[in-house]
């Protein structure tokens, strides 16, 4: 069991130094490293990966030179030294030891060169405590116990690149590298492929004992089948060889046909998107079509309203109209028009009295004045008639202006008009709308060459059938290593019973058993860990992404797993990942982001506790990809002791400062770092460091999750209640 104790940096990338002791008290475990975005988190994930594994074990980063030479540097040669302190523990002890890496980086014409690579192994002497210097034998002893250059990445986990042990991100799933990634990890972490190689050497040694037996046995049938023995054993690893040659072909079809099969799903696809998108324009060339015809009817009622309709001429003439009515309305209500004297009068004289009541005989002066007054009247009654028929029509005209008893024209224009108005606003719209649509079809068909996609369809098909002859000459290339194997044993039990009671070869024969044994002893024991450890680990995995994760209701899943598939790659099971919706597998090629992600996290963190990892867990955004709920419980599982011995989480800021997690990491951290790029100094950063060397550097300080020191306070944090200067802390406390 390994334990970290320090890291130590000089002139690391953005690091002009940097010293960090990693917790190892079993009841804080933690040790968190949190920082914002770019400020040097995974820049210390290379410097574990360059002082473990040299060069070769660095990532390829876009936009820098070399992912070792500080970004400060001029054209001047650099020393770079990364120095990784640890403690080696098991049943004997524990050793401690650290390990120093130095190389020399010089840059010219935009190129760098690395030289001059020193690697150092020293022990602490137990005696003294001084440090002694170990020699290329224990290095090489540790690296293959403890760290696997196979496994770094599973070792030293970037949580966004994890997703390739699902087949990839979202929209870019690949079958061939899923099952590759899962069948290396659980190959590497379970010891199968140590169990198959040892199974190997010592099927070879057995077969070298028997031979070497008959040999010196000095029996002529003895010294034929020995000979043969030997010609078979040869076939057998020319067999071996000619297989791994046609898996390692088989491989490369797979993953060519894998690639050509995205592309022609990525032209299918513009197919289909195309259809889409033709058939919205035509459902939006039918509706600006029925807008157009709306307007072509709404501008007919306008011409009508403009052309025929007398309400028009009583609009334009109510001016005139109301002063006529204002003139000729008095005169009716006075009875002047029409003259209501010529209904009134003729009767007084007929009745022969006044309307007071008085009789014209007693009064001939009154009946001369009612007379008098009749034959006025009568003079102007045609007069009277007229203007009563003027005020009637004014009247009526009027009120066709007004809509007094009916709509007025105005009404109707006005109405015709916002009509109109609506239309082409949604006119203007489905033109619009058509515009983009029609960019879009272009775009799609232009993205797709109809002769380049016949053309990947020519060679998919080609492809799948080399897939198939390859699957062909796999399995008969593996059943002559299985016949030969057949044979082989075959005439090695003839050798061993014509061996038999004789003494010379005694000895021989006995390590031959021996060895046949071990074989049956470990063959046996990868049969048991390829079925037990293996279920074991999916049903860990499907516990931790129901449990831990939380994914399951969200992403449909029911049941997660890693599951061993019918192969024709040889002997050798191969692994993939699976999803299950009710009882039926559901495709990762489906999978959402999130879920990805899910599943990944999962069986890292499944193999991690199946295998219990000998090597710290040392993690880069693991909890970015997660919130709420499932980031508790993550941080949970991963504190408390129980499977992640020594967890070295690296975290963006407000990924730790949910209240729940903020309280669950700071019970458990045994340490805790802040990394703070000087390079945002003037932007994020409220000052420069006091001691900075550099002005593009990273600086280290021990703040906690939620503190902040003259070092690394941004601006957005002291308005920020959730954070805390670390000098007001211990007032605070």
């Amino acid at each position: 069991m390994i334990r970290f104790h320090d890291l130590v940096v000089h002139n690391f990338a953005l690091y002009p130094e940097a010293h960090l002791h990693f917790s190892t008290d079993p009841q804080h475990p933690l040790t968190v490293i949190r920082g914002e975005n770019e400020c040097g988190k995974t820049t210390l994930m290379r410097a574990f990966l360059w002082v473990l594994y040299g060069e070769q074990g660095l990532p390829e980063i876009k936009g820098v030179l070399h992912p070792i030479r500080p970004v400060w540097a001029d054209d001047e040669p650099v020393r770079t030294s990364v120095e990784l302190r640890f403690e080696a523990r098991s049943s004997k002890g524990s050793s401690n030891y650290k390990l120093i890496r130095k190389a020399t980086t010089s840059a010219r014409n935009g190129r760098v060169s690395y030289s001059d690579e020193e690697v150092k192994l020293y022990y602490r002497n137990v005696g003294d405590g001084s440090w002694d210097t170990a020699d290329s034998q224990m290095l090489d002893v540790l690296m293959r116990r403890f760290f696997r250059p196979e496994l770094r990445d599973f070792f030293f986990i970037d949580a966004d690149k994890a997703v390739q042990f699902v087949g990839g991100p979202e929209g870019a799933h690949d079958d061939t590298v899923m099952r590759t990634m899962t069948t290396q990890a659980i190959n590497n972490l379970l010891g199968l492929d140590s169990l198959q190689r040892s199974i190997e050497r010592l099927e070879q040694r057995q077969s070298g004992f028997i031979r070497q037996a008959g040999r010196d046995s000095g029996n002529t049938d003895q010294v034929e089948l020995a000979a043969k023995l030997e010609k078979l054993q040869q076939q057998k690893e020319q067999a071996n060889l000619q297989l791994k040659s046609l898996q390692e072909q088989h491989a490369a079809i797979e993953k060519e046909l894998n690639e050509y099969e995205a592309k022609r799903q990525k032209d299918i696809l513009h197919i289909t998107e195309a259809s889409g998108i033709n058939e919205q324009i035509s459902k939006a060339q039918d509706r600006l079509r029925l807008e157009q015809e709306r307007r072509a009817s709404l501008i007919g009622s306008l011409s009508s309203f403009v052309d025929c309709d007398s309400r028009l001429n009583a609009f334009l003439m109510l001016p005139a109209i109301e002063s006529v009515i204002a003139t000729l309305e008095p005169m009716q209500k006075q009875g002047l028009i029409p003259p209501t004297e010529l209904t009134l009068l003729p009767r007084l004289v007929r009745d022969g009295k006044c309307v007071c009541g008085i009789s014209f005989d007693e009064h001939p002066e009154r009946k001369n004045a009612v007379q008098k007054r009749l034959r006025d009247s009568e003079g102007y009654l045609e007069s009277a008639q007229f203007l009563d028929e003027v005020l009637n029509s004014a009247q009526r005209l009027g009120n066709q202006a007004l809509g007094r008893g009916g709509r007025p024209w105005t009404e109707d224009v006005d109405e015709c008009l916002s009509l109109l108005g609506e239309i082409d606003r949604d006119m203007s719209d489905i033109i619009s709308e058509l515009d983009i649509l029609k960019a879009r079809a272009s775009e799609t068909f232009q993205g797709l060459d109809a002769a380049a996609f016949a053309e990947r369809e020519r060679h998919s098909a080609e492809l799948r059938r080399l897939q198939s002859t390859s699957a062909e000459k796999m399995l008969f290339a593996e059943n002559v290593v299985k016949a030969t194997a057949t044979e082989l044993r075959s005439v090695s039990e003839k050798l061993r019973v014509l061996q038999a009671g004789q003494k010379r070869s005694k000895d021989l024969r006995d390590k031959a058993e021996v060895s046949e044994d071990l074989q049956i002893i470990l063959t046996t024991a990868l049969h048991a860990v390829e079925s037990e450890q293996v279920n074991e680990l999916s049903e860990a995995m499907n516990r931790i992404f129901r449990d831990v994760i939380g994914a399951t209701a969200e992403s449909n899943f029911s049941e997660v797993g890693v599951q061993a598939i019918p192969s024709i790659m040889g002997s050798k099971m191969t692994y993939e990942l699976f999803a299950k919706d009710g009882k039926k597998n559901k495709p990762l090629a489906l999978a959402n982001g999130a879920s990805r992600r899910a599943l990944a996290v999962s069986f890292v963190l499944a193999l991690a506790e199946t295998t219990v990892s000998s090597v710290p867990f040392v993690a880069d955004s693991l909890l970015h990809a997660f919130s709420g709920g499932v980031l508790r419980r993550m941080v949970s599982y991963l504190v408390d002791g129980k499977r992640v011995g020594q967890p070295i989480i690296f975290g963006h800021t407000h990924d730790l400062l949910d209240d729940d997690i903020r309280k669950v990491l700071s019970n458990a951290a045994g340490r805790t770092y802040t990394v703070t790029s000087q390079s945002h100094v003037g932007g994020d950063v409220v000052r420069a460091a006091p001691n900075r060397q550099n002005a593009r550097q990273t600086v280290v300080c021990d703040c906690g999750i939620n503190e902040y020191c003259d070092i690394c306070e941004h601006v957005t944090y002291a308005g920020d209640s959730r954070f805390v200067r670390r000098s007001e802390r211990s007032r605070i406390d």
